[in-house]
């Protein structure tokens, strides 16, 4: 990529227009790249030559990004699918080769935004959140090569899984569980953009993503390193599938409104996590309703590696908040019984049937989201297959610079948000210290990951069952201490500061060393 320093160009404007126009010339502004009015007032031979260059450099790039917003300039450089261009960006003088490490997160859930934002503190001097486990040590500074982030979610924003249940159960929540990128302050910074679409091939060889925006258009980026946390693919009612919150909303209203028209019977079908705790938060918003659990098996959370005696605290718990079981029995049908008929009748394989005046499926089985990934990258169930360093196998071309976090990756334990964000942590201080390598620190070192054991928190109306160390309880202070009051969405947005402009880390003084930094 041609580089010209404009410092010379930028010299004779200022000299010609003032500052104003010079910043936003050279790019200080960063949307530089839109029109600026400028004063009709070329008369300066060396100026005009310099500002043709640029009008043709302009349309050249306009030419093959019809939509800026889709572009990918300046530390994502975006190609055509049939031949690439050159591009020649112009950039102030004292940066024209100053090293770039862009990075590629993949996902915009618990752990790409972890991610995200792990390494924009560790990028700029920031210190090691706390955590369980002992992560590499730190400079204290900023790396000398810049950090651009570049986040690609299907989503236009930040949608808290945890809370599905009582988001189609609840208006008032269903509002404050999505909130657009653009609303979170933690991510409003120089060296993030966010791009709503989904990556469709990662070619670790090249290190390029072909990325499909929501807009359908494709273009091809490349990176320096990525990670995958695009998790897993679940199906209504476990996650909204709306991409648009505005869209989302419509959703869940709709969905709200046939919960309260209805007259007969909410009739749930599947006994596992989502099923559970649906069924306990529509009882716990429409007390007034029916509301029925139906599970093929004799336990609910059959599917889960629990004890029995954590499934039986959940039955209980199901059964205090006034929801029926039905446990052992497999629905084969649910149909209105006539073309008036405003309800269902479900028919079991045993023969019996019942009347619902709503049948919500609960049964879905969530995949990973890899197939833009290599083959060689998954095992026979489609996750990533990572190493205990959270990067891609070495059978993957570029392997080291390739990572995964959250529910995508085989790993462990069961998926939950929590270990989404503390794995996407370890990753980003594995990938910082690789860049500190290429910096020619040679103090770095590589953590692995630990394994985890089966652990859960489970919401059930107006108590929680948790199982930790082989320890089981339940009641009302585990909900707070594990959900607080809002399903776990202040506890996620305080941990992660979602809310809070990012700032640099303050300087202090340690002893035996010259400086270091605090992360705020």
């Amino acid at each position: 990529m041609g580089q010209i320093p404009c410092s010379n160009v930028v010299q004779l404007y200022r000299a010609e227009y003032g500052a104003e126009y010079s910043s936003k010339f050279c790019g200080a502004d960063p949307d530089f790249m839109a029109p600026v009015q400028l004063p009709l007032r070329l008369n300066h031979p060396t100026l005009i030559i310099c500002l043709a260059s640029f009008l043709l450099f302009f349309f050249h790039i306009t030419s093959h990004h019809p939509t800026q917003s889709q572009s990918t300039m300046g530390f994502l450089f975006s190609k055509e699918e049939s031949t690439p261009a050159e591009m020649v960006q112009i950039v102030p003088e004292n940066i024209a080769e100053k090293p770039q490490n862009r990075v590629l997160v993949i996902g915009g859930a618990y752990a790409g935004l972890s991610a995200v934002i792990h390494l924009l503190e560790l990028a700029n001097g920031g210190e090691h959140r706390p955590t369980s486990v002992p992560l590499p040590p730190v400079t204290g500074k900023p790396l000398r090569s810049s950090v651009q982030i570049t986040m690609i979610d299907e989503r236009d924003g930040f949608y808290h899984t945890i809370g599905s249940p009582l988001a189609l159960a609840d208006d008032e929540y269903a509002e404050k569980a999505w909130r657009k990128y653009a609303d979170v302050k933690a991510i409003q910074h120089p060296s993030i953009r966010v791009v709503q679409g989904s990556v469709t091939n990662l070619n670790c060889s090249s290190k390029t993503a072909t990325i499909t925006y929501s807009t359908g258009h494709t273009s091809i980026v490349e990176y320096d390193y990525a990670i995958c946390c695009s998790g897993l693919r679940r199906e209504h009612p476990s996650v909204p599938q709306s991409i648009f919150r505005e869209k989302y909303l419509e959703e869940c209203k709709s969905h709200i409104s046939d919960i309260r028209s209805v007259s007969e019977s909410i009739v749930i079908v599947g006994g596992g996590a989502v099923g559970v705790e649906m069924s306990a938060e529509l009882k716990l918003c429409f007390p007034d309703k029916s509301v029925k659990l139906i599970h093929s098996h004799d336990h609910v959370l059959s599917g889960e590696p629990l004890p029995d005696k954590f499934k039986d605290v959940a039955l209980g718990l199901l059964h205090e908040q006034g929801v029926e079981t039905i446990l052992g029995e497999r629905v084969v049908s649910s149909n209105p019984d006539s073309p008036t008929d405003t309800g269902f009748t479900v028919r079991l394989k045993s023969g019996k049937t019942l009347r619902a005046g709503k049948v919500i499926w609960a049964i879905s089985r969530p995949v990973p989201t890899s197939t833009y990934a290599p083959a060689a990258a998954l095992d026979h169930e489609g996750f990533i297959a990572v190493t205990p360093q959270l990067r891609f196998p070495s059978t993957v071309p570029n392997a080291e610079y390739h990572f995964a976090a959250g529910d995508i990756m085989a790993w462990s334990g069961i998926k939950r948000c929590g270990a989404a964000m503390y794995f996407a942590q370890i990753a980003i201080a594995n990938m910082h210290q690789l860049m500190l390598q290429a910096e020619g620190d040679t103090d770095t070192k590589l953590v692995d990951a630990p394994s985890v054991e089966p652990m859960i928190a489970l919401a059930v109306g107006k108590k929680a069952a948790t199982f930790y160390a082989d320890n089981v309880a339940a009641g009302e202070e585990q909900l707070k201490a594990s959900f607080g009051e809002d399903l776990g969405l202040t506890v996620v947005w305080k941990y992660l500061k979602l809310g809070e402009a990012f700032e640099m880390p303050k300087e202090k003084e340690v002893e035996g060393k010259e400086s270091s930094t605090e992360a705020t």
